[in-house]
């Protein structure tokens, strides 16, 4: 249901349309879980309990989204600034489900990680937040390597600045080729000051990853970003085809997807299995020095290399298995907050460099 207001559109999403318990699901448990919601051009507010940011419409569009929960009711309040009603198709096309993981697929596999790891279905934990599409996804996985947190998060936001200083309108696709620019997007007036994260048209546009490197100083990165936006746009790669396989879980599906991401120039083991975690496969755990460092302090493998990394992984979590994944960022989400003294759901926008094991 969605009804204007104020020059803000008002939409009601009950939980219970997309399969999911409203008794037990909290907005800040299934957002504040993963980094991905630190970084731009995510925003909560730890005061009101509201997730904003910007999201496209079908037309690409950016309007600025903002979610809440109203207290003892089974359904999220979503505000869409500057607009007007929203047709089903743009209701659909602005990905609150997909971030939030709302659908009977994920509650499901939160019920039986929960009857694997009691201490995770107290602590209301399963939900692992994502991107409103598997493009940014994937281009914040590639952020998140070979690099500090803090570097990371500055990366994600330069690319959304970048968004709003290449777009001062939007770009709207013509005869099926050629690009025009459009009105002056909605997300111009975003209070956060930053432009949405750029679509993969966008990025395909440049000619040379050098544009995308100057203004954002993403490094090797931006080479890597390029081609994938370009391989999408062209339809070379059709990232699509990873999430209609997610219907069709078994062992062989998983394993072609798993080594269908390495061959995208690019995607680490590393990578791929974040990626993988996205998607909604949770057998493959992100191994990197951060995962070292946590076995050794939490678990006390003193040995724990990037060598032996896998195999220690493996032995500590194959009895969550196939949710592997979400065993391990349980621990790891824990032991944040421990460090923190506060859940990530308090920590202010300028702690967020804060959130790593690794002692300063």
């Amino acid at each position: 249901m969605a009804r204007s207001a104020d020059s803000c559109c008002i939409l009601y999403m009950r939980l219970s349309d997309y399969g999911v318990n409203g008794n037990t699901f909290k907005l800040e448990k299934a957002i504040c879980n993963h980094g991905f919601f630190m970084m731009a051009p995510n925003h909560w507010d730890t005061l009101t309990k509201t997730f904003t940011r910007p999201l496209r419409l079908t037309t690409s569009l950016s309007v600025i989204v903002s979610v809440s929960q109203p207290p003892a009711q089974n359904q999220l309040l979503l505000k869409i600034h500057h607009a007007t009603l929203l047709s089903p198709e743009d209701q659909h096309a602005i990905k609150v489900a997909r971030m939030f993981r709302l659908s009977v697929v994920d509650e499901n596999a939160i019920q039986e990680f929960h009857k694997l790891h009691l201490d995770a279905r107290n602590q209301e934990f399963g939900r692992l937040f994502r991107s409103p599409s598997l493009f940014e996804d994937i281009v914040k996985t590639i952020l998140l390597c070979n690099c500090n947190w803090q570097r990371s998060l500055e990366m994600a936001k330069a690319l959304c600045k970048f968004q709003y200083e290449l777009d001062k309108g939007v770009l709207v696709k013509r005869n099926g080729r050629t690009w025009r620019r459009k009105q002056r997007s909605v997300v111009e007036a975003c209070s956060l000051g930053l432009g949405n994260f750029p679509s993969c048209e966008e990025i395909a546009l440049l000619s040379e990853s050098d544009e995308l490197n100057k203004f954002c100083n993403l490094g090797y990165r931006a080479r890597f970003i390029l081609r994938l936006a370009q391989h999408i746009v062209s339809g070379k790669l059709q990232l699509q085809k990873y999430e209609m396989m997610m219907m069709n879980d078994n062992t062989e599906t998983t394993t072609q997807i798993m080594a269908s991401l390495q061959t995208i120039k690019g995607v680490s083991k590393f990578a791929s299995a974040n990626i993988m975690m996205c998607l909604g496969y949770y057998q493959f755990i992100p191994c990197d020095t951060e995962t070292i460092r946590h076995l050794k302090e939490f678990h006390g493998i003193k040995d724990c290399c990037k060598t032996s990394v896998a195999s220690n992984v493996k032995m500590l979590y194959e009895t969550y298995s196939p949710f592997n994944c979400l065993a391990y960022w349980f621990e790891l989400v824990k032991e944040y907050e421990r460090q923190l003294g506060k859940p990530l759901s308090e920590l202010k926008n300028s702690e967020y460099i804060c959130v790593t094991g690794k002692k300063s």
